[in-house]
């Protein structure tokens, strides 16, 4: 094809229209890009000698301010190491620039001209500048943004710190189904919320276990065991928590639909290692969550030690109340037989024969009067003590043929003292009467015969120990211990052990007096009283007496002063009682050792199967679930020979081997113990 003078004419003024337009075109992008607010860079990519070089062909004055410049010169360059805190950041940057690549949300630190840094985004795309292939790049200031973002990082860092070590166990739950289940109700026009689920109680529970898990602390893993956390979110708060307590869990939606959103529970529950445990539960609806019902959280304190206290401080108070109105009523009654007797023995001289008799049956009755308000007078306290040193290994060899009189010819009765026996300061003739009135209630419980143990030792309670006991002050005691073998107590008969008149004997068999002398001597001369009983195991009442100071030189303690410590060694302890277990894991690990512990003897073996291999068992003698102290160590003996074996009880010393110890090497550690009792008894097996 030939183009003519014309043509080329033409074409011509086209391309220099068009070259005309590209320079309009590239000026208006000059002046587009000088004036935004971000800053902007153009960068050429040229390749010379085999090699691609990069070099920047425009500045703007966002960009010169961004980096504290004061002319775009300062910028020539393809970027100024000196702008960048991470130089590896700026070798890969401009290798992406080199290969034509596409910068996106490249987040990096920067530093200005004057040194100062701050957080620069930077985004890329191809642009065609100068008849060149050039890529034009963004930079924006995003300082501000990644402060907000640290701080907030920061606070999330420190809430879930503190709601990890918060020693309450907060559970956090979705109740949002529930709230859908209530809106559909209310929508058909219910209005006794309480009495339209008292009649649908499965459609309650049914909401109760669609409450779903978001976040649990650390401590709500340590309340309920050593579940893993994903484990424990999996599982709602009725399945771990409540324990299915449909009517607590009423009383708070009912409280929620009231306006009430803070509701606060106390009830039983189980911990992760089985024990039971009393659980204070404050359950709440944060303000922002009332709408949707979206976030409740539950606060749960195991308030087990506090209500043990506050039970002993209710029976103290009982106890107290009863012994002042008994005191009244004695002193009252006092006055009243006085007269009685006294105007009785008058008429008695003047009267003769039959009336003289009679006369004679009422000065016994009111002499019987007489002896009983003496005992209400030792119960409450009111009674004259005269208290001296007294030896009780000496009491007892002097009042052994009485209480074998006493007892009958199908008892057996054994008196055992210690090695180094401390005297006690107390008063002779009403210990006598006490352990008389002892001796007496263990006859009574075995009327086919039996064994009687009375054994004196001595104490040294520490502030763990006679925690235990309301009104025990630490130091140290001489114990007098009365076991026999009899059917032993239940619960609720030992609850009620030492208040007056309360009996289980037969009407005119016993006035219920006795335990209740006993209690008010131990507390009037300074000390305490305990019963340690299960049914079918016997009963053992302690007297703890005060030391007497004055004669300790003489009789030798045998103190050991340096308490022996652990050499590396595990000990598995085993006992229901949640109290006495965490009391004797708290005095171990205090010692040092690695602790192991179970609530009955099935968990024992459950642990020793997943456990390393313990070099002590300490198990107390009594144990639920069908397996004794001696039963679990002769199961352990089996699959640990070299395992030694501790057994720890309420009963005394004596009574407790009496009843058929399955390991005859085992030594006994009575309780309440002391750490340094403790400490001796563990070093002892271990080293034996």
């Amino acid at each position: 094809m030939k183009f003519g003078e014309g043509d080329l004419e033409l074409l011509a003024t086209d391309l220099k229209e068009a070259e005309g337009e590209r320079r309009d075109s590239e000026k208006n992008l000059r002046e587009i890009l000088e004036g935004s607010p971000m800053g902007v860079a153009v960068v050429a990519h040229k390749r010379k000698n085999g090699c691609v070089e990069a070099k920047r062909l425009f500045v703007n004055d966002a960009l010169v301010k961004l980096f504290g410049g004061t002319s775009p010169g300062e910028f020539a360059d393809s970027d100024v190491p000196e702008t960048w805190v991470d130089l590896d950041q700026l070798h890969a940057h401009n290798e992406t620039l080199k290969n034509g690549g596409d910068l996106v949300d490249f987040e990096v630190r920067r530093r200005r001209i004057d040194g100062t840094e701050l957080w620069v985004s930077m985004n890329s795309r191809p642009i065609r500048f100068d008849d060149q292939d050039c890529t034009i790049i963004w930079h924006s200031d995003i300082t501000e943004r990644k402060r907000v973002e640290e701080e907030l990082r920061e606070s999330k860092e420190r809430y879930r710190e503190l709601f990890d070590e918060s020693p309450v166990a907060v559970w956090v739950e979705d109740w949002s189904p529930i709230k859908h289940m209530l809106d559909d109700i209310a929508r058909r026009g219910v209005k006794d919320w309480r009495g339209y689920f008292t009649s649908h109680r499965e459609q309650l529970k049914t909401a109760y276990d669609s409450a779903e898990a978001i976040e649990i602390s650390l401590a709500v893993i340590e309340l309920y065991g050593k579940e893993s956390k994903d484990h424990l979110l999996e599982r709602s708060t009725a399945a771990v928590v409540i324990d299915e307590e449909l009517d607590a869990f009423l009383e708070i939606v009912l409280s929620f639909l009231a306006g009430r959103m803070t509701v606060d529970i106390e009830a039983k529950d189980t911990a992760g290692d089985g024990s039971e445990m009393i659980v204070r539960r404050r359950v709440v609806m944060p303000p922002k969550y009332r709408d949707d019902w979206s976030r409740v959280i539950y606060a749960i304190e195991d308030v087990s030690e506090r209500a043990r206290a506050e039970e002993q401080l209710r029976q103290a108070q009982k106890m107290e109340a009863v012994g002042q109105l008994t005191s009244g009523v004695a002193h009252d009654f006092n006055n009243l037989l006085a007269v009685i007797m006294g105007n009785a023995e008058l008429l008695l001289g003047a009267l003769q024969g039959k009336a003289a008799k009679q006369f004679d049956a009422v000065i016994k009755a009111a002499e019987r009067g007489a002896e009983l308000t003496h005992r209400l007078l030792a119960f409450s306290r009111k009674q004259t003590l005269q208290p001296r040193a007294v030896d009780l290994k000496a009491l007892l060899g002097g009042m052994i043929n009485l209480l074998d009189r006493t007892l009958g010819e199908t008892i057996e009765i054994k008196t055992l003292s210690a090695q180094g026996l401390w005297w006690a300061e107390v008063d002779p003739g009403q210990l006598e009467n006490a352990l008389l009135n002892l001796v007496v209630n263990a006859r009574d419980v075995m009327p086919e015969g039996g064994t009687l143990v009375i054994e004196a030792s001595n104490a040294n309670l520490d502030e763990a120990s006679a925690h235990y006991h309301a009104d025990l002050t630490p130091g140290d005691y001489v114990i007098l211990a009365v076991s026999d073998s009899g059917s032993g107590m239940s619960p609720e008969v030992l609850e009620r052990a030492f208040e007056p008149f309360f009996t289980t004997k037969e009407a005119g068999q016993g006035s219920g007096l006795g335990l209740a002398m006993v209690y008010g001597f131990a507390k009037q001369s300074g000390g305490h009283v305990t019963i340690y009983s299960e049914q079918g195991h016997g009963t053992t009442v302690k007297l703890y007496l005060p030391r007497m100071r004055e004669e300790a030189a003489g009789a030798g303690d045998g103190t050991v002063t340096e308490v022996p410590r652990a050499k590396g060694e595990t000990v598995l302890v085993v006992e229901d009682d949640a109290d006495v277990r965490q009391l004797a894991v708290a005095m171990l690990e205090g010692l040092g050792y690695r602790v192991l512990q179970a609530p009955d003897g099935p968990a024992a073996l459950v642990i020793l199967d997943n456990c390393p291999p313990p070099e002590l068992l300490l198990s107390d003698l009594v144990l639920p679930r069908g397996l004794s102290g001696p039963d679990v160590a002769e199961k352990v003996k089996r699959a640990l020979p070299a395992i030694k074996v501790l057994f720890m009880s309420g009963y005394a010393n004596h009574a407790a081997r009496h009843r058929s110890l399955a390991m005859t090497d085992a030594e006994l550690l009575n309780k309440p113990f002391s750490m340094r009792e403790l400490a001796l008894k563990v070093r002892g097996a271990l080293d034996r």
